[in-house]
């Protein structure tokens, strides 16, 4: 590279007068120009051909501070601007991408700056609060218990923690406690937790994953399926001395009107008087109450035909209920239903050995025993049905479920009679 005579000093620099009717620039060397405009401000550029084409390239101001270059930067900018030039590279356009890839840069870091601010003042309970108002309602079918299990287990252990310390280590301090005596809880906390932490990865709320490296198997294993079904016995038990003790009339009414038709705990205890229709024998569930899974066939409501044992229960419940909307109101507040744990937690206090959904249980598994086929008896309870017969079988089955439990309803009667009784 052939030497460069500078011409120009600080100095020089800093004695410039402008010209008040026009600009005018000074060389300094190597095609570096100083332009002095008529407001007195020194701008620094470079004239260089490329291309056989004529080019200007504006390095900056002088001046001192984050908006101002120094004489001896701009020499350095001019220097590196001649090498890029012998390698064919226009330094106009390499400086407008290095000057964006700092401008990203910056505001990179200025970002994560601010979500670290924001982050001091983010605890543990801020990040439940946030994911049981925007998330949990559109993920859990039944969003207050899932919120109930969150602020219990997770939020009254870590409600201070700062988001920045929430690690796998503090997510196993709330598992741990339920894991032997309260697996199934723990398994329901965990999944939650999942769903908690993947909402504060993808809001920028947190920079890693607590949940990541944790394991359902590891919180605790999944039990064997039950296979209990109620004995004959049991059902008469259930039928006729339930209500014995401290068991409310309408709780027992609600476990008899689950045994008669087979549906879910939620569905009979959040069930609506205008979902019954007595006189046609219908009582059609709503989309939203059907199962766990929001799939296609769980988005349509769910016709279970009534037998005549299953509406003279309905009508007892009718005349228990008074004037409330529910079929099951609560007795605290008849503007709201029964809380669905009331019945779990009246066959738990029986010590009878069996649960709530061995009921539902022991009803598909009789008429399975009564020659009822499977897929009638998987559209009684309200099961979803394979794939396949779910794209191509839209038949309703309305007739044959009717039949399928009146042949249930009689055997109901045949078992009852068993205990001495001529009617029911």
């Amino acid at each position: 590279m052939p030497h460069i005579q500078n011409r120009l000093t600080d100095r020089n620099l800093r004695a410039l007068k402008p010209d008040p009717l026009r600009a005018y620039d000074l060389a300094d060397g190597g095609d570096l120009y100083v332009r002095v405009e008529t407001s007195g401000t020194v701008v620094f550029w470079l004239r260089y051909q490329l291309n056989s084409k004529r080019r200007r390239w504006t390095i900056g101001h002088y001046g001192t501070g984050k908006a101002g270059i120094s004489l001896t930067e701009a020499r350095e900018k001019r220097d590196a601007a001649k090498k890029l030039l012998r390698d064919g590279i226009d330094p106009w356009g390499h400086k407008l991408a290095e000057d964006l890839r700092a401008a990203r840069a910056k505001e990179q870091l200025e970002e994560a700056e601010r979500r670290g601010a924001r982050r001091q003042g983010q605890t543990v309970a801020w990040l439940v609060d946030q994911f049981c108002t925007i998330e949990l309602p559109a993920q859990h079918k039944n969003p207050k218990w899932g919120e109930q299990l969150l602020r219990t287990h997770i939020e009254k252990r870590l409600q201070a923690l700062p988001l920045t310390e929430f690690t796998t280590t503090k997510l196993w301090e709330c598992l741990d406690p339920l894991r032997t005596r309260q697996p199934a809880t723990a398994r329901h906390v965990y999944g939650l937790a999942k769903k908690l932490t993947a909402f504060g990865l993808q809001r920028g709320y947190l920079e890693r994953d607590p949940a990541a490296s944790v394991q359902r198997r590891a919180v605790a294993p999944k039990p064997p399926p039950r296979q209990r079904v109620l004995s004959d016995d049991e059902i008469r038990a259930l039928w006729f001395n339930f209500g014995e003790g401290k068991v409310s009339r309408r709780v027992w009414l609600g476990l008899k009107l689950l045994l008669v038709t087979g549906q879910r705990r939620g569905e009979v205890t959040r069930a609506e008087r205008q979902e019954f229709d007595v006189h046609q024998k219908r009582w059609l569930i709503p989309a939203g109450r059907r199962g766990k899974k929001k799939t296609a066939e769980s988005r349509v409501p769910h016709l279970v035909p009534l037998s005549e044992l299953a509406v003279s229960i309905l009508k007892e419940l009718f005349a228990e209920c008074g004037s409330s909307a529910w079929l099951l109101p609560s007795p605290v507040d008849s503007e709201k239903p029964i809380d669905e744990r009331a019945l779990t937690r009246a066959v738990a206090r029986k010590e009878y050995g069996w649960t709530v959904h061995d009921v539902r249980r022991t009803v598909r598994t009789r008429l399975s025993s009564l020659g009822v086929p499977a897929v009638v008896a998987e559209r009684v309870i309200g099961h979803e049905l394979p794939d396949l017969l779910t794209v191509y079988d839209v038949h309703a089955y309305e007739v044959e479920t009717r039949a399928a439990l009146s042949k249930w309803a009689r055997e109901l009667r045949r078992i009852l009679k068993g205990n001495g009784r001529d009617s029911i």
